[in-house]
């Protein structure tokens, strides 16, 4: 052995040893009891969820519907609670009335039937019964907005589709304008400034790759240094103005 327990030297590695070791002790306990506290808390939250879910297929079981509406809106998980053991609206998202399990990712669609359970006027609430795009029952409290009578949905819907029509002609002439296929190239720039180079505006602020849009390809670019920084001219022959000035970000500050 290089060093003995009776020099300072094996003293102070004997007390180096023992303190890892007990380093090494204290992390894997500390590490064990996170783990074991995690799991506790999954298993509790599964129970509270469970619980919800039963007494909620337990209580739409026991009533009658007392209409048929239709969704209106795409709803998912924000929209929807389901009803807890004390009658109160759940922080939980959705209770999946076949399997009694817990979903946080699902989708109800427009057009789809909704028994209606109960209605709750003051919160704005409904509680229904429905089927989720994945063709499983659930039951839940969603907006009251959401819900249509069969009428007001297929009237709504009507609307919609010549709102829609309108909305795809006018998408296409923009399209086919010349503001629209400058977006087209260039959707970062927006429709505002997509009109402003289609009128062949010009405006300090805006880029080279605009005035190249309007114009095309400068017919002479020239750089310069005066000690600040380089700098550059842009000019197009038979244009006015002529020539435009910036730096090596390609913003117009100037022209002439």
């Amino acid at each position: 052995m290089w060093f003995s327990l009776k020099s300072p030297l094996g003293i102070l590695v004997w007390l180096t040893i023992t303190m890892m070791f007990i380093g090494i002790i204290s992390t894997t306990f500390l590490q064990s009891q996170q783990e074991q506290s995690q799991k506790q808390s999954i298993a509790k939250r599964q129970a509270d969820i469970a619980s919800k879910i039963k007494f909620t297929t337990e209580y739409i079981n026991g009533k009658q519907p007392i209409k048929e509406m239709v969704i209106y809106s795409i709803i998912n998980n924000k929209f929807i609670n389901p009803i807890g053991p004390d009658n109160t609206y759940s922080e939980f998202d959705l209770a999946n009335y076949e399997n009694k399990e817990y979903a946080d990712e699902y989708f109800v669609d427009s057009g789809v039937k909704a028994d209606v359970y109960e209605e709750d006027t003051v919160n704005n609430k409904s509680l229904i019964k429905t089927t989720n795009r994945d063709n499983t029952k659930i039951v839940a409290w969603i907006e009251s907005d959401a819900l249509m009578t069969n009428k007001e949905y297929t009237n709504q819907k009507q609307k919609d589709d010549i709102e829609s029509a309108k909305i795809g002609r006018e998408d296409a002439e923009w399209d086919n304008s010349r503001a629209g296929r400058i977006c087209n190239k260039h959707p970062e720039w927006g429709h505002s400034t997509c009109d402003r180079l289609a009128n062949n505006e010009i405006w300090i602020g805006m880029s080279l790759d605009m005035l190249k849009s309007e114009r095309g390809n400068p017919s002479s670019a020239n750089p310069s240094n005066y000690g600040t920084g380089r700098s550059w001219q842009w000019c197009w022959s038979g244009y006015t103005p002529m020539c435009f000035y910036g730096a090596d970000d390609g913003i117009i500050n100037s022209y002439n």
